[in-house]
């Protein structure tokens, strides 16, 4: 969930170190996934890894960005509110129900995109 919004190799510096990220390593608003807003992600659990100002700038970042942009496709990256639409259980990223190769909403209980499905 790091990865989500700083660089990678400033993930693997602050878990190795402990030290906290300033404002400067967040990413740009665009360049953070819209599955960071997912009801199973607990945004607070990364909260050590920051500074108390870079804390407050993500929040405040996330909030605007939850606000004021659209939701898209992660496969052609129109908005999600064209048509039916639904999220991967394993890497949490959203899919119109055509780009998934899907008719009808699956019947399973938990559904895994087609990336996830050949990565396990």
């Amino acid at each position: 969930m790091l990865s989500w919004i700083v660089p990678n190799s400033m993930v693997d510096v602050a878990v190795a170190t402990e030290c906290q990220l300033n404002i400067d390593s967040i990413k740009l608003t665009k360049d953070i996934p819209y599955k960071i807003f997912d009801e199973n992600v607990n945004i607070e659990r990364i909260k050590k890894y920051f500074t108390k100002d870079a804390w407050k700038y993500l929040k405040d970042l996330l909030r605007e960005k939850k606000e004021s942009e659209c939701w898209v496709c992660s496969v052609c990256t129109e908005d999600l509110d064209a048509c039916e639409s639904l999220g991967c259980d394993r890497c949490l990223e959203w899919q119109h129900m055509k780009c998934a190769g899907l008719k009808m909403p699956p019947k399973m209980l938990y559904w895994f995109c087609k990336t996830c499905k050949s990565n396990v």
